[in-house]
């Protein structure tokens, strides 16, 4: 009785070890996600904290850990990515040391390299950015925010002719839902349900149709709108 007794309290007392000695992922990178979200500083004031999610060891060896949402919302530029990556290789915890050299950072299922915007214009360059590299990449020479040569409208009888800006330039806006047939109420409703005295589909229109379409217009855009701006009853 007595040995059956001793055995158990063992059995016990190493289970209660082990089960205390378990740490999780995201406790393995908290000082490691200290230290990326000390990089932001006052930069970036995040919704969350920064969080390892999981650690997944891939096929060719490859460590890839996914970090929360935190990195996704954080104005990522070329430079961030390299210090992040280098936070990350010098903080890695003890149980992946082995993989300090061969890792990919993911946040929110997308791969870090992917998330940055790529280079920006010279006069938004921070002081800590590295100067811009002229690309070697073969381009269609082609860019897609150049106004077209051709534009789609031409306004022949205005007064106001603009020749920068927005001129030549197609915007396609959508001053929000409309109309729609609901078969359980047998008529035609609002797509967005009534709040404080509105609805959706008729506020945003309320500013879109008489201000905000004439001043894009007015700057020389051409403006695509997939619901009828004419607000007059007879249309």
């Amino acid at each position: 009785m007595k040995k059956c007794l001793l055995t158990y309290t063992f059995l016990f007392l190493v289970c209660f070890n082990l089960s205390a000695q378990k740490v999780t992922v995201n406790e393995l990178f908290m000082s490691l996600c200290d230290s990326v979200e000390a990089y932001f500083g006052d930069r970036f004031v995040a919704k969350d904290t920064l969080r390892v999610q999981n650690v997944y060891i891939n096929k060719g060896g490859v460590a890839e850990i996914q970090f929360s949402n935190y990195l996704c919302d954080a104005p990522l530029r070329k430079n961030d990515i390299k210090a992040i990556y280098d936070i990350v290789r010098d903080n890695m915890p003890v149980k992946y040391a082995s993989y300090s050299n061969s890792f990919k950072i993911y946040s929110n299922e997308s791969l870090l390299d992917d998330l940055p915007s790529g280079a920006l214009p010279s006069d938004y360059l921070l002081e800590s950015d590295p100067p811009l590299a002229k690309s070697t990449a073969k381009t269609s020479g082609k860019n897609a925010f150049e106004p077209s040569k051709t534009p789609i409208v031409t306004r022949t009888t205005s007064l106001n002719k603009p020749s920068k800006g927005l001129n030549g330039r197609h915007i396609a806006l959508w001053q929000s839902h409309g109309y729609y047939y609901a078969p359980s109420v047998d008529k035609w409703i609002w797509q967005r349900p009534q709040l404080f005295g509105t609805v959706e589909d008729l506020y945003t229109q309320s500013y879109v149709i008489p201000f905000l379409v004439p001043m894009l217009e007015n700057a020389g855009a051409n403006v695509f709108l997939p619901r009828e701006r004419d607000i007059q009853a007879n249309e």
